[in-house]
């Protein structure tokens, strides 16, 4: 019955996820990603506070990564806000910690939907008008809300690129995805065994073609790991650079794969929202059994 679930659930999934696929982006991979996106943290290298981090020390106290931790710091309002503004600002002071809470903390959030949405259409469909302008408003609201939202970048900074924006705001663009796109490099390195974690399938695409070098995906298959990890991999045109090498790249979907069914998913599992809700029903089975009795 499991396997039946998983195959109806991959089936839907996957035509979620071919309709988030973007055009090829005219974003080329920037060779500035380097300069621009590890300034934060080489910054903080220097005077070694990148080596004082407690947050990130709890989230790897028991050996892996515990994401939970950084959603727990997300849920938080006052301090997800503190951090936004700042991350908005493209404060290199901000450390490594602070960008995980802003993204993977992120999915613990009440507002995550997993990138399912459809916010996306609404500037789409403003560009398919050729109304630019409103397309970028569009997008800069919507980073209101999800500030730190890779695609959502790539996005604002298509269109700041087409409009003519000035250097600094295009600068500060640029900054914002490559800090994140470049946390998520580092916590994989896009193979079965360490595939990169995501918690939008959009992202996947916005790290392939703007940070791998990534030419064309030529497919796409939802894999159910041994190690019950929900993973896409994604075959593409073989690439060979400093980024990357190889002609598959693996993503670790476990963040948006149950948010189709499941809304508030991760939110509930941080809060116990689901234990309670699983236990109330536990409960209510067993009175309906004693009363069949």
């Amino acid at each position: 019955m499991k396997h039946l679930f998983f195959s109806l659930f991959l089936l839907l999934f996957c035509l979620q996820a071919q309709a988030q696929q973007p055009d090829m982006p005219e974003i080329q991979p920037n060779p500035m990603a380097d300069s621009l996106a590890t300034a934060a943290l080489s910054d903080e290298e220097d005077d070694e506070s990148v080596f004082n981090d407690p947050v990130w020390d709890e989230a790897i106290a028991d050996g892996g990564i515990s994401f939970k931790v950084f959603g727990r710091y997300a849920r938080d309002n006052e301090h997800y806000r503190d951090l936004a503004e700042r991350f908005e600002r493209a404060d290199t002071t901000l450390i490594w910690s602070d960008f995980l809470i802003l993204y993977y903390g992120y999915a613990y959030r009440d507002e995550y939907t997993g990138g399912y949405g459809g916010t996306r259409s609404v500037w789409n469909a403003l560009i398919k008008e050729k109304r630019h302008a409103d397309a970028y408003d569009a997008v800069t609201s919507s980073l209101k809300n999800a500030p730190a939202t890779p695609y959502y970048l790539a996005d604002a900074l298509n269109l700041a690129y087409q409009l003519e924006r000035p250097a600094e705001e295009i600068h500060n663009l640029e900054w914002r995805m490559y800090v994140l796109l470049d946390c998520i490099y580092a916590l994989g390195d896009g193979t079965r065994e360490h595939p990169w974690p995501i918690i939008n399938v959009s992202d996947e695409y916005t790290l392939m073609y703007n940070y791998l070098g990534v030419q064309q995906v030529k497919g796409q298959t939802l894999i159910n790991t041994d190690d019950g990890i929900t993973c896409d991999r994604m075959e593409i045109e073989p690439v060979d650079n400093d980024y990357f090498t190889g002609s598959e790249v693996w993503f670790d979907v476990d963040f948006p794969f149950p948010m189709m069914v499941s809304p508030q998913h991760w939110a509930n599992k941080l809060t116990g929202k689901e234990n309670v809700k699983r236990n109330e029903e536990v409960k209510k089975e067993k009175k309906r059994r004693g009363e069949e009795n």
